[in-house]
């Protein structure tokens, strides 16, 4: 069953999602079964399962067009679409999968953001690819899914310097904590200031607060796998419909 429910996405209809558990399996494509898993997570998000395109994630700013059949995987970290019935997905275990919905263009996305997307500009990137295909910052819907909260991410300074020096001290701000010796970053607070300043409206931003390794036991974790070389991951979907 959906755990994850983005409430502007389910008013606005036209539109699929869903964000796998721990119970479907690993989506990593390194792991056993991860195509079968895919495909029962599919069903049970009634996600199409026909067309599906992914990417080589990189940790990059890469966000490319989707139009056709995948014939090959492109390195990047995130998809947009116009197409219907073409199911777009990502794969994460810690970092921040992000849902874009533009009802009145008819556009969906979704991006892989960990903190080097960020610090590279991917979040910026996916707004402007939007605007290429038609749609208007503040005619998009954004959902934050699952993803390492600032309870569990501690950082150095060293970190907190460059999302600063990436995307200036107003936007990083309010998602810094300081705890004795120890920073804590909400990547989840900057992705939401970044795209305010973007010209997303902060009514049009919906965050489903759950922390991948405060809630490991339902959603695979990075930081809190045993062998972080065998690591599962969960996928984020999306597709027009």
């Amino acid at each position: 069953m959906q755990q994850v429910i983005f409430g502007h996405f389910e008013r606005s209809g036209g539109v699929r999602y869903g964000v796998s558990d721990r119970s479907h399996g690993s989506m990593r494509p390194e792991s056993d079964g991860f195509v079968s898993n895919r495909n029962r997570f599919f069903s049970d998000c009634k996600l199409p399962e026909k067309r599906f395109w992914q990417v080589k994630q990189v940790h990059g700013k890469t966000v490319v067009s989707v139009s056709s059949l995948q014939e090959a995987i492109p390195e990047a970290d995130g998809m947009i679409t116009k197409k219907t019935n073409l199911t777009m997905g990502i794969v994460t275990a810690d970092c921040v999968p992000i849902f874009i919905y533009d009802p009145k263009n008819r556009l969906a996305g979704v991006v892989h953001a960990g903190w080097k997307g960020i610090v590279q500009g991917i979040v910026a990137e996916a707004v402007v690819r939007t605007h290429q295909a038609g749609s208007k910052p503040q005619n998009l819907l954004i959902g934050i899914g699952p993803s390492i909260g600032n309870c569990c991410y501690n950082v150095d300074a060293v970190r907190v310097e460059e999302f600063k020096r990436a995307l200036g001290g107003s936007v990083v701000a309010k998602g810094i904590q300081r705890k004795g010796t120890s920073w804590y970053l909400s990547l989840q607070s900057v992705i939401t200031n970044e795209l305010r300043q973007l010209g997303i409206k902060r009514e049009n931003i919906e965050d489903c607060a759950i922390c991948t390794a405060c809630e490991s036991e339902k959603y695979f974790s990075f930081r809190k796998a045993a062998d972080r070389t065998m690591f599962g991951e969960f996928l984020s979907a999306i597709s027009l419909v």
